[in-house]
């Protein structure tokens, strides 16, 4: 049952509305509105960009991110290179450069610098200097026939020059190309291998050391002797020792005498004969 003060409200409202021009105040009402599906796609295509954004943003995460590790992967190189690298040894830092005159006359000695720089940071070891000369070359003392020397030069320390001298006389024609080649045989501390560096020098015939010349008739008589006179000349400054001239002639002549005397003997089915000069 409704209370006492409910129902004085009620009959209170009842005696209002069925009084005689008596004005009932009217409260204000909103009106509600369905839901349209255009608006729901609306909002569907809103969120769309935001999705776009968001996969942006990752991407741009992780780019970041991979530069990071990229960045930090090259320093540690670099740091491990700056302390634990300092053993690491290339032939490219070790120069091998040979100074001397760039021609010669033939039978004169040359003399000739080789300089050794290391510039690697450790040392090199057991090294080997290996100067090897072209055919016709004298080294040392006269009849020497040693084409290739050796020598031990010992350790190169790192930042080091050591320097080297060579003689050598050179004999050829003028005009001739003689090539001395040097090679450094090393090794470094830790290794076994044997690591070398080449140069190779080239140095001119300037001048033959010897001159020589014919003298002989334009025309003889078959059956009758004829003289052929040889002469021997020397260009060079210092004495040129055991020369030894050789003439050959074909078939059909005959040798009978020289001055001075000679030896005489048979090469590739020629006669030929020899004489020291």
């Amino acid at each position: 049952m409704p209370k006492q003060n409910e129902l004085s409200a009620l009959e209170r409202l009842q005696k209002k509305l069925y009084r005689k021009n008596e004005q009932v105040s009217s409260q204000e009402h909103f009106a509600l509105h369905p839901r349209s599906d255009h608006e729901a796609e609306g909002w569907q295509e809103k969120t769309e960009p935001v999705s776009h954004m968001a996969r942006k943003k990752t991407f741009t995460t992780t780019i970041l991110v991979a530069a990071v590790i990229f960045f930090v992967v090259s320093v540690a190189v670099s740091v491990f290179i700056f302390l634990d690298g300092s053993n690491i040894v290339s032939t490219r830092n070790v120069d091998v450069t040979i100074s001397g005159p760039v021609s010669v006359s033939a039978g004169e000695e040359a003399a000739f610098q080789i300089l050794i720089e290391n510039r690697n940071n450790i040392a090199l070891e057991f090294s080997d200097l290996l100067i090897e000369y072209p055919e016709g070359t004298v080294v040392g003392s006269p009849g020497a026939n040693s084409l290739r020397i050796r020598r031990s030069v010992g350790t190169i320390s790192a930042g080091n020059i050591l320097k080297e001298a060579a003689r050598a006389t050179f004999f050829g024609s003028e005009g001739d190309q003689k090539k001395v080649l040097v090679t450094l045989e090393y090794r470094v501390k830790g290794s076994n291998a044997i690591f070398v560096v080449e140069k190779e020098y080239s140095v001119f015939i300037s001048s033959s050391p010897i001159r020589l010349s014919v003298k002989n008739p334009e025309e003889i008589i078959s059956g009758q002797p004829f003289e052929i006179e040889v002469a021997v000349a020397s260009n060079a400054a210092e004495v040129i020792q055991n020369l030894l001239l050789s003439v050959e002639y074909p078939f059909g002549f005959s040798f009978s005498d020289a001055t001075p005397k000679t030896s005489f003997g048979k090469k590739s089915g020629r006669n030929y004969f020899r004489t020291a000069v």
